[in-house]
Formats: structure tokens, C-alpha cells, sequence
């Protein structure tokens, strides 16, 4: 009967649901409204809602009028990362619409995902940032994104800390009015100027974290060593370097994997993401070598026949873990079982010599 049931979870989907910091495909909120004050989106004159972001909308001339950064019926998509009827238009001339991270980013890594659909850039030397992830107010920034025209299409900037700070462009140009998938990866070091900042652009988000970024950077001093908030910056005295088109899908988290809108299938998480090695299984060690991270897990490991032979408590980080089994002596067929906290199963085989 065990058996019969491990052959069944290989042959069925589960789905992985795994918490991240936040997501917000604006699938909820009113088209033509100000993405400011829906959900916990606000702009940084908006004290009732925490104020995350840069500023409060701002008249193009003195006593003139200002226009909000609005929700639109744009959609926006990016395979097996998401997809969303709604998007937030770019521009000059808006108000500055944040978003609070909670809890707060003290260390290790930020993965902050969204589609853009760029319709216009700024020319070369003349960009400015018109994204940002920062801590307690908008003058403590520990990176920004930037976009400029390369002819053909443009190519997307990254940039640690002040705004002196050196911007890595990428090499790769990428197509105006087509939705790309933007990841800033941004990791903590112990240093105080060596934190790195990567960025990959249209990657195969359900293979996992690429190993070589489209840009990368550590240049400058570390800004900000707390992240509370990340906003978008349209404000109106810099709305030459700014870019046109549309954003959505925005999500933060401490993984890749999290980032995503899309629940990743058992089937795709045991291809591409989850390996085990047997190896070492005689000598009490199997080695499980991850792209996503899971805590409080259950390992059982079943003989070929369907018999439990282990179980116990994990938790994996991403990239290689050795865990402790007891020891394997017979060459054989193993069928190694994790199981998350909310219940999804993934399988893998192993073989002993």
C-alpha cells in the first residue's frame, strides 16, 4: 500500500506554498485610482499609512495640478512567475507610492521580483533611479534601478547606496512594450562596502537563481545596513530621467523560489530545484542539494519495497545540505520522501552502493 502511494505522489502535481515578504499582483485595487492608500501602498506625507514612500503627489508648475500614480488595466505577465490583469503606470510627473517590508531586513539576502514593460527611456548619462529599497526614510537608500535607451531597446541599471555610486548596466538590450521579469537579489556581508547587489533579467524563473547575474555591483560604501520599505519614484523635478510604461507583480522575499505568484508543481520542484545523493548513505550522510529553503520538514526514507526505514525532523537551506541518516550498509533502491510544514510531498530516488 506504501508503495502504492509513493508511486502516486510522483505521478500527481502538489503545490509548494511558501511564505514570502509580500506579493501584490493590484488584482484587488480600483483602476484609475492611486495605487497610494490602496493596500499598504502610501507615499511618504501619508503619516495614517505609515508614509513609505518618496513623496506626495507634486504640480508639474507652481499652483498647478498633480496627478497620482494610478492602477491601470494593463496586464502583465511573465511565464511561471505570474500573471495579472492590472499594473502601475510609470512616469514623470507622479506621486512616489511605497510599500513597507515586515518584518524588517536586518541581514542575509532580499529578493525583490517585478514585470516591467518599458515604453520609453532616458538617454544615456541623463537616467535617474526610479526605483528604490531603503531604510527609516528616502535618504538612507540601499539600491536603486535604473533604465536608459540602448537604440534598439535599453538596458536596465543597478546601483548600491548614494546616488554617487558607480551604476552597473547590463550588456544585454532588451525590447520596449514587451514584459520583462526584473530580480534584484541585494546580500548582506560583513563588511561595511562589500554588500552585493545582483540583478537577472528574464531568467527561466522555475530552473532556479542563474549563476552568473545580467549585472552585478559592491561598489560604495554600504548605505543602509536595515531595509523597511522599497517605492517607486515618478516625482516631478526629475521627470526627464525617468522611464514610461507600466510595473506589476511586485514581490519581496528571502528566496528565489518565494518570490513567485505561481506555485511551483512537484513535478518542476523535483527537476529542476531538489536533488538528493546517496552517496554517502553507508557512512550515515545523505546529501540534499536545494534551491528553495524549507524549515521544519519531515525526511522519511523507504526501501524500494515501501518499508520506512527513517523519519525525522529538517530543515534545508539553499545550495547543499548534509544531513544525518542512519547508516545504509545495503546497495539498493531508496526512496528518499521530504515533506513541508503545510504538506506538500516531494520524492526522490536514491541508489546505495
Amino acid at each position: 500500500m506504501k508503495k502504492k502511494l509513493l508511486i502516486a505522489c510522483l505521478l500527481t502535481s502538489c503545490f509548494l506554498t511558501a511564505q514570502n515578504i509580500f506579493q501584490d499582483n493590484l488584482a484587488t485595487y480600483t483602476v484609475g485610482s492611486s495605487l497610494h492608500s490602496q493596500g499598504l501602498w502610501s507615499h511618504n506625507n501619508d503619516a495614517a499609512n505609515g508614509g513609505f514612500g518618496a513623496g506626495a503627489c507634486n504640480p508639474v508648475t507652481s499652483g498647478g495640478s498633480c496627478s497620482s500614480s494610478n492602477v491601470v488595466s494593463n496586464s502583465i505577465s511573465y511565464l511561471n512567475y505570474g500573471t495579472s490583469a492590472k499594473s502601475l503606470e510609470i512616469a514623470g510627473f507622479l506621486d512616489n507610492p511605497g510599500h513597507p517590508l515586515q518584518p524588517v531586513i536586518i541581514g542575509g539576502d532580499l529578493y525583490v521580483g517585478m514585470v516591467l514593460n518599458i515604453a520609453t527611456a532616458p538617454t544615456v548619462g541623463s537616467a535617474s533611479d526610479f526605483f528604490r529599497a531603503a531604510n527609516s526614510d528616502t535618504s538612507l537608500i540601499t539600491f536603486r534601478l535604473l533604465v536608459q535607451d540602448a537604440g534598439t531597446g535599453y538596458k536596465v541599471g543597478i546601483k548600491k547606496g548614494s546616488s554617487a555610486n558607480l551604476t552597473v548596466y547590463t550588456n544585454g538590450i532588451f525590447n520596449y512594450n514587451q514584459d520583462n521579469l526584473v530580480i534584484l537579489k541585494y546580500s548582506h556581508l560583513s563588511g561595511t562596502n562589500n554588500d552585493i547587489l545582483n540583478l537577472y533579467i528574464n531568467p527561466d524563473y522555475a530552473s532556479g537563481e542563474p549563476v552568473i547575474p545580467s549585472a552585478t555591483t559592491n561598489t560604495g560604501t554600504n548605505q543602509s545596513g536595515n531595509i523597511d520599505r522599497i517605492f517607486f519614484r515618478f516625482g516631478f523635478n526629475n521627470a526627464g530621467a525617468l522611464p514610461t510604461g507600466f510595473a506589476g507583480l511586485v514581490s519581496a522575499a528571502r528566496t528565489w523560489f518565494n518570490l513567485g505568484f505561481i506555485p511551483l508543481s512537484v513535478e518542476q520542484f523535483n527537476s529542476n530545484s531538489f536533488t538528493v545523493l546517496g552517496n554517502n548513505a553507508s557512512k550515515g550522510i545523505i546529501t540534499i542539494n536545494s534551491k528553495m529553503a524549507l524549515t521544519n520538514s519531515t525526511l522519511n526514507i523507504y526501501s524500494i519495497t515501501g518499508q520506512l526505514l527513517e523519519t525525522k525532523k529538517i530543515s534545508i537551506g539553499e545550495n547543499n545540505n548534509d544531513i544525518t541518516i542512519n547508516p545504509i550498509h545495503q546497495a539498493s533502491v531508496y526512496v528518499v520522501e521530504l515533506i513541508t510544514e503545510d504538506g506538500s510531498k516531494f520524492i526522490k530516488k536514491i541508489i546505495t552502493n
